[in-house]
């Protein structure tokens, strides 16, 4: 912790906005996975993907040049994702279409949620407006709940939804292939 230290806020503030810009990709990806018969996770192009990943990390640094944010803390975290291809090859169930849309639809949900609440801390810092009162009442009673959705929700609605998940994590034979 390094206080009243504008380096270390604006990277902090950088890094706010550039999560913003990693949620709106995670929910874009999702819905064009969503979109396609197949359920397909490949349907960006590693060049694309490339891109993306630049604009998500330049696009931050040339905003955040002379803004700097105040008045909130930094909590780490380590966040995981579990994603699993359910098509083989040509169509797939209803039964694992259905599974896939819920998961899919939750993670939307939950991502843009997250995208949202943190889209209001990077709005109130480049205003200058965050104080204590905002801080206490709106952004950090939102944060907890958006923040346990977006890292609970898709696991659990993903053991919810999956057979196979089930199994192998609360005992049986798991068959991963």
């Amino acid at each position: 912790y390094f206080p009243n230290s504008t380096s270390v806020q604006g990277i902090n503030h950088s890094w706010q906005i550039g999560a913003v810009i990693g949620k709106f990709y995670i929910a874009l990806h999702r819905y064009c996975v969503f979109r396609t018969a197949a359920v397909n996770e490949s349907v960006w192009s590693p060049t694309l993907v490339r891109v993306l990943i630049v604009i998500q990390f330049v696009v931050p640094l040339l905003i955040t040049g002379g803004c700097f944010s105040v008045g909130y803390n930094v909590q780490r975290t380590v966040d995981g994702a579990i994603s699993f291809t359910i098509a083989a090859e040509g169509q797939i169930g209803s039964f694992f279409h259905r599974n896939m849309f819920i998961i899919v639809a939750v993670c939307c949900f939950s991502h843009n949620l997250k995208a949202a609440q943190q889209s209001l801390v990077v709005i109130f810092s480049l205003n200058g407006t965050i104080d204590r009162f905002w801080y206490e009442t709106l952004l950090w009673p939102t944060f907890v709940a958006t923040n346990g959705l977006a890292t609970y929700a898709p696991p659990l609605i993903l053991i919810f939804c999956s057979r196979r998940v089930r199994v192998c994590l609360f005992g049986g034979t798991c068959d991963l292939g």
